[in-house]
């Protein structure tokens, strides 16, 4: 019987088994990033901005939404919920006014 040292093993180069040797530390390293990122996000408290959600139901409101007001809301809603900003507004230019804007905001 043939002894396998370290070296022996890692110096194989054939493409397939230099993929098979990326999926597997990717494989390892996914569970340790996540709890890092979890750890992070929490840290800024990040964990309720999941942009995918926010953007979901902003649209999914927008859908019955007729209303310009309803519309300033729910995005200034969304905005507030993403980024947390201290202070929002939203410009509406009115079509037909050459150079006159209808300032909207939420404080």
């Amino acid at each position: 019987m043939r002894w396998v040292g370290p070296a022996t093993v890692l110096t194989v180069t054939t493409p397939v088994a230099v993929a098979a040797a990326t999926l597997a530390a990717a494989a390892l390293f996914n569970p340790v990033r996540r709890r890092v990122q979890h750890r992070v996000d929490r840290q800024f408290n990040r964990t309720r901005y999941d942009a995918d959600k926010i953007i979901a139901a902003f649209a999914a409101g927008l859908q019955d939404a007729i209303d310009l007001d309803a519309v300033q809301a729910a995005l200034l809603g969304a905005a507030h919920q993403a980024l947390e900003p201290e202070h929002a507004s939203v410009w509406i230019r009115q079509y037909g006014l050459s150079h006159e804007r209808d300032r909207r905001s939420l404080v």
